[in-house]
């Protein structure tokens, strides 16, 4: 069932980049359940940013929200995305220096 532009468009052209009769072939009911499916949560703090850096563009993403998901999918996503890996334990370690360089830099200029 053919369909304009506007149907098929979801969430960063997800359909977009199928094949035109795979995407075609969608009903309305099931391009709802995809949407459904991929809808961003909301969350309190979400802070994107894209840098340019040395060799490149990269992109810095800061969320924060009422947690979700269910310790099954925690627990999982843990295993798949470990936290200490050495290139997160390097970013924070100088995330943390910055803030405490700020932090030692503000009580100065209060305290003069």
């Amino acid at each position: 069932m053919p369909r304009d532009e506007d149907t098929v468009n979801l969430d960063g052209n997800f359909l977009d980049r199928m094949p035109q009769d795979i995407r075609e072939s969608f009903t309305d009911r099931q391009i709802s359940a995809v949407n459904q499916a991929f809808k961003r949560a909301r969350h309190g703090i979400d802070i994107r940013v894209s840098l340019p850096l040395p060799g490149g563009r990269r992109y810095l993403v800061l969320l924060m929200g009422k947690e979700q998901r269910s310790p099954e999918r925690r627990r999982f996503e843990r295993l798949r995305q470990p936290l200490l890996t050495a290139m997160n334990i390097v970013t924070m370690a100088t995330f943390g220096a910055l803030v405490v360089f700020f932090a030692v830099g503000l009580v100065q200029m209060m305290l003069r």
